[in-house]
C-alpha cells in the first residue's frame, strides 16, 4: 500500500515490475523519468493495474526498453503521458482527459493502444497513428473520441482493428468529414 518508490527504477537487474492489486495510491516522482535524462533502467514491463493510483508523476516516460505500460483500472487523472518507446499502452478504466498525443504516431513499436473507459479523452484518433506499422489494436470504447476514422491502405484495406462504442469495426475506412 502507499507510494511506489522511485528507487525501484535504479535496480539494474529489474526488468519487469508487476504490482497489480496492491492498493498503491501514488508513484514517487523520478520513477518514470528524470527530467530530460533517459533512465538506464532495464524495465520492459510495468504492470500497476487495479490499484488506487490517482496521477502519474511525469508527462514524459523515458524508459528506453519499455514494452508494456499497464495502469488500467486505477483513478489516474490528467492528460496522457508521452513516451520515448513502448509497444503496449494500456490505460483503460481511469479518468484521463484531453486528446491522444499526435506523438504516439512516432512510437515505431506500438502494437496496442487501450484507452477504453476514459470518458474525458476527446477529439479524434490522430492520423499520425497510421505511421505505427506494428499497431494492430486500438480500444476507445467508453471515450469521447470521434467516430470519423480513416485508417486504410491504398487498396482500401483496414490497417488495424479497433473498438468504438462496443462495435468491432471491420471496415475502418470510414471517410473523414
Amino acid at each position: 500500500t502507499g507510494m511506489l518508490p522511485g528507487a525501484l527504477v535504479s535496480l539494474e537487474a529489474l526488468d519487469a515490475l508487476h504490482m497489480k492489486e496492491n492498493n498503491l495510491t501514488s508513484i514517487q516522482p523520478g520513477f518514470l523519468s528524470n527530467g530530460s535524462e533517459v533512465l538506464t533502467s532495464r524495465l520492459s514491463t510495468i504492470d500497476l493495474r487495479y490499484n488506487q493510483i490517482n496521477s502519474l508523476p511525469t508527462n514524459h516516460v523515458r524508459l528506453p526498453l519499455l514494452s508494456e505500460f499497464n495502469v488500467g483500472n486505477n483513478n489516474i487523472e490528467g492528460s496522457l503521458p508521452m513516451f520515448d518507446n513502448v509497444a503496449q499502452i494500456l490505460f483503460h478504466s481511469n479518468t484521463f482527459t484531453g486528446s491522444i498525443p499526435t506523438e504516439y504516431g512516432l512510437l515505431g513499436n506500438l502494437t496496442e493502444l487501450n484507452l477504453g473507459s476514459n470518458s474525458g479523452i476527446t477529439g479524434s484518433l490522430p492520423t499520425e497513428l497510421v505511421e505505427c506499422d506494428k499497431l494492430d489494436f486500438i480500444t476507445i470504447l467508453g471515450t469521447g473520441i470521434s467516430s470519423n476514422v480513416t485508417f486504410c491502405d491504398s487498396n482500401g484495406d483496414c490497417l488495424f482493428s479497433f473498438w468504438l462504442y462496443g462495435e468491432d469495426y471491420k471496415n475502418c475506412c470510414v471517410p473523414s468529414q
